[in-house]
């Protein structure tokens, strides 16, 4: 009878709910409930602390990361036992969405590796903002070019930088200097890093058609900082970006995201590949995949993933 009310109102302690149904529980009882109640509260007290819910949050994370590491493997490879397997060319099973490039750590000795600085001051703080200086150093060389702007400098950027736009004529400090348009200033930027015996030397010529393309900081940052893998990867990469196109003109994914995506070794049809395996789970586990030094592939941001979901299927 004591050990069904207790079951039933396990909220309170077993004197109390011995008293409550008219019972007199004798001294085993008292003992046996007191030694569970210090027993519940010390567990209580040791749940409270900072170490206890630290470890539990290790231990979560590492379930997760188990049952994930299984569906993620599951939405690259696609079934490979199932009857036929092969036998359709339009099977989506056939294709293997590639992992997330793993990425080496520097290993030359940074006391004699070259060093390359270059600087840029721009119309305003705007992602789309033009550039209107490119400057840089190396080994002992200089190498400084005013650009000049398809758009206003703003007044706190020419504040700031000391460069204004008076007609066609560009001034430092309210001296005339001269200046070169985009096309002419990235070709003679070219030129001076061509000069360092680098390894970014024999590959610089792959960004110079597309950092002439672009006009602005949205091109140019992308164009100018190398890739991880620079530069054998580099053209896959961009190769990679342009499948994003049509995704990117209809603000389905940001042109960050989508450059994160071509990075990672993906393209729009592993996208593709991952939902019609596993549906918006399965586009999740694709992008929120973690590289060996544990960052987010492409994006974990559920609106993001949504937003990529509905573009995907909106022909469905």
């Amino acid at each position: 009878m004591v050990t069904i009310i207790k079951k039933i109102s396990k909220h309170y302690r077993l004197p109390e709910v011995n008293e409550s149904a008219g019972l007199s529980p004798g001294n085993m009882s008292i003992k046996r409930a007191t030694l569970l109640d210090k027993r519940r509260a010390k567990k209580l007290q040791k749940s409270r602390t900072r170490k206890f819910k630290t470890e539990r949050k290790r231990l979560k994370e590492m379930k997760l990361a188990k049952n994930s590491g299984l569906e993620i493997s599951m939405i690259r490879e696609g079934k490979t036992y199932e009857s036929e397997i092969g036998m359709n060319e339009q099977n989506v099973d056939e294709i293997e969405i590639p992992g997330p490039p793993e990425i080496k750590e520097f290993t030359d000795n940074i006391l004699t590796a070259p060093i390359f600085i270059f600087d840029l001051e721009t119309t305003g703080l705007q992602r789309t903002s033009d550039i209107i200086q490119l400057a840089a150093y190396s080994q002992n060389n200089k190498f400084s070019s005013y650009i000049m702007p398809n758009r206003a400098i703003l007044n706190g950027a020419s504040e700031v930088t000391k460069i204004s736009v008076i007609g066609s004529q560009m001034y430092y400090n309210l001296q005339a200097v001269p200046s070169k348009l985009q096309n002419e200033a990235f070709t003679d930027f070219n030129d001076f890093v061509k000069q360092f015996s680098c390894q970014t030397t024999s590959c610089w010529p792959q960004h110079q058609t597309l950092v002439q393309s672009k006009g602005n900081i949205k091109g140019n940052i992308q164009a100018l900082v190398f890739s991880a893998n620079y530069p054998k990867e580099f053209s896959r990469q961009q190769d990679n970006l342009q499948t994003f196109t049509d995704t990117i003109f209809s603000k389905a994914i940001s042109r960050t995201l989508a450059l994160k995506a071509a990075k990672s070794n993906l393209r729009l049809e592993h996208f593709n590949i991952a939902v019609k395996r596993n549906g918006l789970d399965g586009l999740k586990s694709v992008l929120s995949e973690q590289t060996n030094q544990g960052i987010v592939r492409v994006t974990n941001n559920k609106k993001a993933i949504i937003k990529i979901f509905d573009f995907l299927t909106r022909e469905s």
